[in-house]
Parts: C-alpha cells; sequence; structure tokens
C-alpha cells in the first residue's frame, strides 16, 4: 500500500524552509521536492497543510495535493506494467512537475518577451519592461505567494493595486502604466498558452488613468523664451535654443540630441524616432532653420536631468509665472496643489507645445501624428492642450459657423 507525507525539512528553522514530500511504497521511500517553502509558524503538521490563516495558502496547498496526487497516478499505473524502483519513481515524478512548472511558468514566458521584443521595441520600451519585472517581484516577495499563470485572477489584480497604490504611494497614472505592461505580458501568454481563463481575467484588468495637469506653452510665451536676454546668464543660452528647436520640430529629446546636417535635406528633416523606429519627416520653421544655423546644423549634447532643470530657470527668467493647479490621486488620495507655471516645464512641454500650437493654427491631426508618432486621433487629442474655449473659438473660423453655404 502506497503512503504519502508532507512535512517540512527543517520544522525548527526560523526562516522559510522546503516543504518535502515523503512517498512511501513496496516497502521503499523516497523523498521529493515539491518546490514549495513556508515558514515553520505557519505550517499545521497534523494536517500537512499551510496554515488557513497565512495569505496563499489557498495556492499553496492546491500545488502540495497537485504533487501527492502525481506521485500516487504514476505509482498506480506503473503497477499495471513493472515492479516500480525509487530511482523510476523519482525520475517521473521531476519529469512530470517540470513539465507542470514550464506550463505554468510566468517568468518563463515575461522574459522570453522581453528577450524577443528586443528585435522590435525600442531601448526605452524595454527598459520599461525591466522596471515592471523588478516591481513585479517585489510585489511577488511581499505578498509571499509565487505569481503563476493559475494566480492571475480577480484578486490578483486587487492586492496588485493596493500594492501599487497604497505600499508604493503611486499615482493612479503610475500604476496604470504598470498595469498596462502587465497587461501585456498576460495577453502574450495568453496567446502562447490558449488559456481561455486568463484571456478572460485579463479583459476585467482596467487601466487606471486620471487626466494629468501637463502644461504647454502658448506662441506668445515661446517668442518670450526666444527673445529672452540671456547675456548674463550665458550658460543657459543653449537649453533655450534647444527647448525652442523642440517646440517646431516635436521629436523627443533622445531625438534631438542625434540631430545634425546629414538629417536635413532641403527644408525638410529626415529622421529615424528612436522609440518607434519609423521615419518622420518635418517641415523646418524658420526659427528652427535659425538656431541649426547657429550651431552650424549640429544640435548641442546636454543630458536630459541637466535639461530639465535649467529650462526651469529660464522660463523663470521669462516671467513665465502663472499660477497652476496640479491634481494628483497619489496613494489613493486626491490632492490639489498650485504651483508656478516655470516649475511644471520639462523637455516633454516642448514636444506637447508643438503638437497643441500647431493644431490650434489649425494643421490637421493626422498629419501631426505622423511627426509625434500617435497611432489614434482620441490618443492625440488627449496629448494636446486645447481648452474647450480655445476649442469653440477655433471652430468659430469655421465656414460652417460662419454660415457660409
Amino acid at each position: 500500500m502506497a503512503r504519502t507525507k508532507l512535512y517540512l525539512k527543517q520544522p525548527n528553522s526560523d526562516k522559510e524552509t522546503p516543504i518535502v514530500l515523503s512517498f512511501s511504497f513496496d516497502g521503499q521511500r523516497v523523498r521529493l521536492a515539491t518546490g514549495e517553502r513556508i515558514y515553520p509558524s505557519h505550517w499545521n503538521e497534523r494536517t500537512q497543510q499551510v496554515s488557513k490563516s497565512f495569505k496563499g495558502s489557498i495556492e499553496i496547498n492546491a500545488s502540495l495535493d497537485k504533487r501527492v496526487r502525481t506521485i500516487n497516478e504514476i505509482y498506480h499505473k506503473a503497477k499495471f506494467e513493472k515492479t516500480p524502483t525509487k530511482q523510476f519513481i523519482k525520475d517521473k515524478y521531476n519529469t512530470a512537475i517540470s513539465s507542470d512548472d514550464r506550463a505554468d511558468d510566468f517568468w518563463m514566458y515575461v522574459e522570453q518577451f522581453i528577450e524577443n521584443s528586443k528585435l522590435t521595441k525600442s531601448e526605452s520600451t524595454i527598459l520599461n519592461y525591466k522596471d515592471t519585472v523588478r516591481r513585479l517581484k517585489d510585489f511577488e516577495q511581499k505578498r509571499r505567494n509565487k505569481i503563476t499563470i493559475a494566480s492571475i485572477d480577480g484578486k490578483f489584480y486587487d492586492d496588485f493595486c493596493k500594492y501599487f497604490i497604497h505600499t508604493l504611494q503611486l499615482s493612479n497614472n503610475s500604476v496604470g502604466k504598470y498595469i498596462k505592461v502587465l497587461k501585456t505580458f498576460l495577453n502574450h501568454i495568453a496567446q502562447r498558452t490558449h488559456d481561455a481563463n486568463l484571456a478572460f481575467h485579463i479583459k476585467h484588468f482596467k487601466v487606471l488613468s486620471e487626466p494629468s495637469d501637463t502644461i504647454y506653452l502658448t506662441e506668445d510665451e515661446i517668442q518670450r523664451l526666444y527673445e529672452l536676454d540671456l547675456s548674463k546668464y550665458p550658460a543657459l543660452i543653449k537649453t533655450r535654443d534647444i527647448f525652442v528647436l523642440q517646440c517646431y520640430i516635436g521629436l523627443r529629446v533622445s531625438d534631438l540630441m542625434k540631430l545634425d546636417k546629414n538629417y536635413i535635406k532641403g527644408d525638410l528633416i529626415h529622421i529615424h524616432t528612436k522609440k518607434t523606429n519609423k521615419p518622420v519627416i518635418i517641415p523646418i520653421h524658420p526659427k528652427v532653420k535659425a538656431i541649426l544655423e547657429k550651431y552650424n546644423g549640429k544640435i548641442p549634447i546636454i543630458s536630459k536631468a541637466r535639461y530639465n532643470t535649467k529650462i526651469k530657470e529660464v522660463a523663470r527668467l521669462a516671467g513665465i509665472d502663472e499660477p497652476v493647479d496640479q491634481t494628483r490621486t497619489k496613494g489613493g488620495i486626491r490632492d490639489t496643489k498650485t504651483l508656478l507655471k516655470y516649475q511644471m516645464i520639462s523637455s516633454h512641454t516642448a514636444r506637447r507645445s508643438f503638437a497643441s500650437n500647431a493644431y490650434k493654427a489649425g494643421v490637421r491631426p493626422i498629419a501631426l501624428m505622423m511627426i509625434t508618432g500617435h497611432t489614434t486621433e482620441q490618443n492625440f487629442l488627449k496629448y494636446i492642450r486645447v481648452g474647450k474655449e480655445e476649442n469653440a473659438k477655433k471652430l468659430l473660423e469655421h465656414d460652417f459657423f460662419k454660415g457660409v453655404n
């Protein structure tokens, strides 16, 4: 008669210890690894299970039950063929659980996905993937429950949001970015495994978001920067020039810094953007032409961190200091604070200013999207900063509102 027993390898340890499966059959006994670990204080020796009071006990106990079923099935099947030996039982068991683990190995699929993505995705996207992996591993450790494909459900999503919102105190938009990447991972896994249950849960994982109070500079404000006398602050001149240039090109800093004469063909800039790896063609604005000539066609190199610090100082000197309310939900608490506009300016403000001002000037969204890289008009309109009143004034210029047939 075959018997199984689950016990702790080191029951008196003050650290996590492996849970061992002992299988006795035909006068023989073999000890097998379960792949699970637990603190002795959370182990119930009588029931041979993890105590129900321990968070994650359901998943671990389910895994242990599966290991017990697996070894019994191997033994009873082997009895019909030949007299099983300890080595035969052990080899069959290890093969079976290895196969099960690979089929449910969340991290294996994620690592494969990231590796394959290196061929088609930008460096910044890969960094976002890796950052999400780092956060997920921290979450796994804090939750003290291994992330498996089978564990991805509504409760997992709720725990994920609670950890990122309340424990890490992240804003809703930051949490939403991590959920978005997580869903990218899970969609890949669902496609590879044809897991209908996983696909069902993914649809209900809402990406948290809220309107961001990001700003843009008007044409008048950009002109103030352009004409600002910085003779007393020569260290700020290059930063100002780069920012104004960016306001009329719309490129990200990573693309702008590699710009030189080789990318200029007549009155057009031809460049492959780093993030999307797609060709972009941008008409050269008179201010862009003047700045490029000033630097002989080669943009000065400046680190993004220094750029973001210095452009705030430039904007302060230009008197771009109107009060702006900034509302964010962080750690589940909605908070509004008032900042001066120059305090909110960064390199990305220039790119947003480009899109917003060009749209206000009448450039069609689809034409601007070919430069900004937005794939839908809906996302583009979310990106630009045009208020309802500004939009209404723009519509007044249309023949429809002028009553022209």
